[in-house]
């Protein structure tokens, strides 16, 4: 009995290690076909080669009108600018009247500077001005015998003598025509022959200057002291008007002396 049961464990003894060794067996060939199989990789493709890129030309500026345009929040990047708005009306500007122009009464040649006679007004004084000078709102830019040239708030104004000549004559004679006295002078050379003494008296002038008339046949001289010196004009018995006439007038000798 004990016999058997060893024979038994032998074989079973034996039939354990020829598994195990079949199994081993089996491991190895495994292995080897694994080392066989998983240790051969293939080789990669070679990756194909890029094409050249296109060549890119110089930009110009025109290029980007599109891209400008589309940026709609810049103002400034308008392509069609907005027009200016409209300019303000010119403002009126009110024309301002020119007044009256001086009154001229002739031309004195003293030294370097000749002075032109003027006077602002019908009535005022006679004063003697050289260029420059200043005549209420006119200022006396240049002067002949035969035309004078003003400025008057920026614009230039000539005339000629004989548009600004007082034609009722100066004032200042007709204020003393009645009353000046005749100067001293010999029976030859005033009023017609007759003498300073046979002259009726006048009342004296109050510091007014008086004018002196001489009668030269068909002409009359008449002379009046001025602050540059003696102011001389002649005129024809025909263009003597009333004040003139009154002088002469004035002057003659009474009836019976």
């Amino acid at each position: 009995m004990k016999q058997r049961l060893m024979l038994l464990n032998i074989l079973l003894l034996l039939a354990v290690v020829a598994a195990a060794m079949h199994l081993r067996s089996l491991v190895v060939e495994a292995d080897k076909r694994h080392a066989i199989v998983l240790d051969k990789y293939p080789l990669p493709a070679a990756p194909p080669r890029p094409a050249p890129l296109p060549m890119v030309g110089v930009v110009a500026p025109e290029a980007y009108g599109e891209t400008i345009q589309r940026l709609v929040m810049a103002r400034d990047r308008n392509p069609i600018p907005e027009p200016p708005p409209p300019p303000p009306p010119p403002k009126e500007i009110p024309v301002k009247p020119m007044p009256s122009l001086p009154l001229a009464y002739g031309v004195f040649s003293i030294g370097d500077a000749p002075l032109a006679m003027l006077s602002e007004k019908r009535g005022a004084p006679q004063k003697g001005f050289r260029v420059g000078d200043r005549i209420g709102e006119f200022k006396l830019l240049g002067f002949n015998n035969t035309q004078i040239q003003f400025e008057w708030d920026g614009q230039i104004v000539t005339r000629t003598m004989d548009e600004l000549r007082d034609k009722q004559g100066p004032v200042v004679e007709q204020a003393v025509a009645t009353v000046a006295p005749p100067p001293a002078a010999s029976s030859s050379s005033v009023l017609g022959g007759a003498s300073a003494k046979d002259k009726p008296e006048a009342p004296q002038s109050s510091g007014e200057p008086t004018t002196q008339a001489t009668v030269q046949g068909d002409t009359v001289k008449f002379v009046r002291p001025g602050p540059w010196g003696n102011y001389t004009w002649t005129k024809s018995k025909a263009e003597l008007n009333d004040a003139e006439r009154a002088m002469i007038e004035a002057k003659k000798p009474a009836p019976g002396k």
